[in-house]
Formats: C-alpha cells, sequence, structure tokens
C-alpha cells in the first residue's frame, strides 16, 4: 500500500515590500525536503497568486468536508443521542463499540454506528 506524502505549502502575506512591487514569498515543504521562493511580483501578479491559494484552500477543505466520519451513537435514534466515538472507518468505529459495549448493553442503550457526510447524519449503511 503506498504511503500518504503530503505537502504544505506557507505564503506571506501583502505586507513584503521591495519598494516597487510586492514580494512574496512562498515556503513550500514537502516528503522530500523544503524551498523558500521569494519572487517580486507587481501588486496585481501578488493579489492574483493570493486569491488563488485561497481558493484552492477552500477547495481542499470543501474536499475534506466530503470526507465520512463515523459516529458511534447512545441512544440511536431518540431523543438524547449522544455520541459518544468517532472513527474514519466503518470497522475501527464496529471494534470499539464491541470493545467497549457487551452485546446486552449495544440493544439495552440502543447503540449504533452512524455515518456522517458534511453534517448529514445516517444510520442506513
Amino acid at each position: 500500500m503506498p504511503t500518504r506524502q503530503f505537502v504544505n505549502a506557507y505564503s506571506s502575506g501583502h505586507a513584503y515590500d521591495n519598494g516597487e512591487n510586492d514580494v512574496v514569498m512562498l515556503f513550500i515543504s514537502g516528503p522530500r525536503g523544503g524551498t523558500k521562493i521569494a519572487e517580486p511580483m507587481s501588486a496585481l501578479q501578488a493579489r492574483n497568486l493570493r486569491d488563488n491559494l485561497d481558493i484552492a484552500l477552500l477547495k481542499i477543505g470543501d474536499a475534506r468536508a466530503l470526507i465520512p466520519v463515523y459516529v458511534v451513537v447512545e441512544n440511536a435514534g431518540y431523543e438524547g443521542e449522544k455520541d459518544a466515538f468517532e472513527a474514519k472507518t466503518f470497522d475501527e468505529a464496529a471494534a470499539w463499540m464491541n470493545k467497549t459495549y457487551t452485546a446486552e448493553s449495544i440493544e439495552r442503550f440502543h447503540i449504533a454506528i452512524a455515518k456522517d457526510i458534511a453534517g448529514q447524519r445516517s444510520y442506513e449503511l
């Protein structure tokens, strides 16, 4: 199974100025090292770069919101539901639920696993 690799990028604010143009500093780091890039840009180029970075970050945030979270819920489907545990996978949530509760308490306390995606909860897995 391939290992996930992450790249981080940081941008300076608009306060950097070399007297004529904005200077945008980009700091990029990843699994194979990092680098710093400093390029003088016109105010328009710098603003466009920052705007596009903001759009990219918003899209990444939106994509993360669509990743499902599996939640072990006590009193599921009844008034007073309580989230007991969150997991990234159904199997992880089921393992925690079976380790924590007996079969009798699962039935008696209406314990179930729900899938949350972007704030929408469903018990139909």
